[in-house]
């Protein structure tokens, strides 16, 4: 009996942070660790879950925490496997092996505390972006239903990263939006061009390529790097660390790039998806490009579509 108790304290952990607003689950160890952030409210949102799948090395949610931070106000249980050991020689295959078991565990915990999950949506920074199309082109089975990607800087300028010559077996009806930076020297728009130009299957109406720009305007600044999705919080922490979670932590900060757009545009398209109105009319009745306004009310550089 005490051994079977040691063991359920390793693997599977509950934490609740009174100054927070989620439940936190931890489980396995090593490069097979995925943290569970659920919401603590009733009205929490059970059939859809966020899979949140970081850049390559930043395993730790607090680098996302903002945008985590978000999508747990707005009710929905958020899903950040770790899928990686170190950060060297990235290998794409295990890695996509790794999420998916965290999917799966995942979905199997969470449908014991009343959850039906039935639809899933990836939530993506650069290298998490080519594991969440993989895993939605190779879903022929229909193992998961994949109702949106939200691929932000997916992929890298130089390296292909386990990047498919085709995606084209990625189900029709889900939806697509791709963001990439101007000014983003690491990923660039390489994966984006091809999974853009390799999902014939997904309609106007589901897919959509955006360019974020970066601005200087009088005194205020934007800009458009890889960075810009890191939201860093530290109530989100993992407790894991290396040296690129010391450099995200350090350099990501949370502005109108955050605001204006990523959390934003996956907030939208969630809706977008769980509600089953087409791209089409998504565009023509939200204004899509909008990036709001600076301090004096002045309109700032809007996004452009690609």
């Amino acid at each position: 009996m005490r051994c079977l108790f040691f063991l359920l304290v390793v693997f599977v952990s509950v934490a609740v942070n009174a100054q927070s607003n989620f439940t936190l689950s931890k489980f396995n160890r090593g490069a097979d660790r995925f943290w569970i952030f659920e919401p603590n409210t009733e009205d929490k949102d059970t059939n859809n879950l966020i899979v949140f799948l970081h850049g390559y090395g930043v395993s730790n949610a607090k680098c996302y925490g903002n945008w985590i931070d978000q999508l747990i106000d707005q009710g929905y249980t958020v899903l950040f496997p770790k899928y990686q050991q170190g950060v060297w020689f990235p290998r794409a295959k295990p890695y996509q092996k790794r999420v998916e078991a965290a999917i799966d565990s995942a979905a199997n915990h969470l449908k014991t505390k009343g959850y039906t999950i039935s639809n899933i949506h990836f939530i993506t920074h650069s290298m998490g972006g080519v594991l969440a199309a993989n895993i939605a082109q190779q879903n022929i089975n229909k193992r998961y239903t994949i109702s949106s990607l939200f691929l932000t800087q997916p992929g890298h300028k130089r390296f292909k990263l386990g990047a498919l010559n085709n995606y084209n077996h990625i189900e029709s009806e889900t939806n697509l939006v791709l963001v990439v930076g101007e000014k983003d020297k690491t990923a660039g728009n390489t994966f984006a061009t091809l999974l853009n130009e390799k999902t014939p299957q997904l309609s106007h109406e589901h897919k959509i390529y955006l360019v974020q720009r970066g601005e200087k305007y009088r005194e205020q600044k934007i800009s458009s790097h890889h960075k810009e999705p890191l939201s860093p919080n530290e109530i989100y922490s993992t407790r894991n660390w290396n040296l690129l979670i010391y450099i995200a932590n350090k350099i990501g900060k949370t502005n109108a790039v955050d605001h204006e757009c990523f959390f934003r545009l996956s907030q939208e398209l969630r809706e977008c998806s769980i509600n089953r109105t087409c791209y089409r009319f998504y565009k023509n009745s939200l204004n899509i490009t909008d990036m709001g306004s600076w301090s004096d009310g002045q309109k700032r550089t809007p996004l452009k579509i690609q």
